[in-house]
C-alpha cells in the first residue's frame, strides 16, 4: 500500500516535471498496481482444485450398504405350494450401519471413508422383470450415481443383496435369514446365512473396478454360495416375530463380519 501511495505521488509530480519522468513513475504505479492485487488475493485464500483429498492426502471412497432391515424365514416344504416364507423387520439390527463400520475399519488406514446411507430397497428394481436386452449394468450404475449424488468421493464401495439356490432344490434365498428344511423329525436343516455382493466403482464414471460376493459357502457340499451355518433346530423362531432376537443378530452379524473380512481387503487391493 505504501509503495503504491508513493507511485501515485510521483506520478502527480512527474506531470509537472516532464514526459519522459511522467512514463517512469506511470511505469513505476502500475507495477504497484498489480502488486497490490496480488497481496490482496492471498488475504483471500487460494483457489479449490477439484481434488478429492482431504487432509491426509489420502483418496476418498464412499460406502454404502442396501442389505435392508428385513428377515427373511423360510420353511422349505416337500413342493412349492407347502413352502412358506416370511419377512420380519429387524430395524433394531442397523444391519447397514454395521457394514458400513466395519469396511471404515478395514479400508480406514488406506482411505479417507465418507459412510453414505442408501434408500431401502434402492436396487429392487434390477430384481424386476425388464426388456429383453435390458442393461442392467447401466440400471446398476444409475442407481449408485443417485445415491452418492453430491459426495466427494474418487471410489464408491457398495454391498448389496445377494442371492443363491438352496442345496439341490428349487429354492432361492436371499439377503439374510433363515431357513429350515426337512420333516422336522427324522430330517430338520436349519441354516442361517447373510448373502452380500461388494461392487467397487470410480466415482464420476461409475466404471467397475472389481465385483465380489461375499466369502464363505466354498467347496461341494454347502447348502449355498455365500457365508452360511448350521444351526441347531432350537434357534428356529417359534413365534416368527421372536426372530428379532440378540442371538440371531449375533449370528447373521458374525456370517457378515466372516465375509468382509475375507473379502474387502482384495476388493480394494484394485486400487
Amino acid at each position: 500500500m505504501l509503495r503504491l501511495i508513493e507511485a501515485k505521488g510521483c506520478a502527480i509530480e512527474a506531470l509537472a516535471r516532464g514526459a519522459r519522468t511522467a512514463a517512469t513513475c506511470l511505469a513505476l504505479l502500475a507495477v504497484a498496481i498489480l502488486a497490490g492485487c496480488a497481496s490482496a488475493g492471498s488475504v483471500i485464500g487460494e483457489l479449490k482444485t477439484n481434488s478429492t483429498a482431504g487432509p491426509s492426502g489420502r483418496r476418498a471412497i464412499c460406502v454404502a450398504s442396501a442389505l435392508g432391515s428385513m428377515f427373511t424365514v423360510t420353511s422349505l416344504g416337500i413342493t412349492a405350494l407347502t413352502t412358506e416364507q416370511w419377512d420380519i423387520p429387524v430395524d433394531g439390527w442397523q444391519v447397514d450401519d454395521y457394514v458400513r463400520r466395519r469396511v471404515h475399519e478395514m479400508v480406514g488406514a488406506r482411505f479417507d471413508v465418507h459412510h453414505v446411507t442408501a434408500p431401502p430397497n434402492a436396487f429392487q428394481s434390477l430384481d424386476q422383470p425388464g426388456a429383453l436386452f435390458r442393461n442392467k449394468e447401466a440400471e446398476r450404475a444409475d442407481i449408485v450415481r443417485k445415491i452418492v449424488y453430491g459426495e466427494r468421493c474418487d471410489y464408491v464401495l457398495i454391498a448389496t443383496r445377494a442371492s443363491s439356490s438352496y442345496g439341490t432344490t428349487a429354492q432361492t434365498v436371499r439377503g439374510y435369514g433363515i431357513i429350515r428344511s426337512g420333516d422336522g423329525l427324522v430330517v430338520d436343516q436349519v441354516y442361517v446365512y447373510a448373502l452380500a455382493d461388494l461392487v467397487l466403482m470410480e466415482n464420476h464414471s461409475f466404471k467397475v473396478l472389481a465385483e465380489q460376493r461375499l466369502g464363505g459357502g466354498k467347496g461341494l457340499f454347502t447348502m449355498m454360495s455365500g457365508p452360511h451355518k448350521k444351526v441347531d433346530a432350537a434357534v428356529w423362531p417359534t413365534p416368527l416375530a421372536s426372530a428379532d432376537n440378540p442371538n440371531m443378530k449375533a449370528i447373521v452379524t458374525g456370517l457378515l463380519d466372516q465375509g468382509l473380512t475375507s473379502t474387502v481387503p482384495d476388493l480394494v487391493a484394485v486400487k
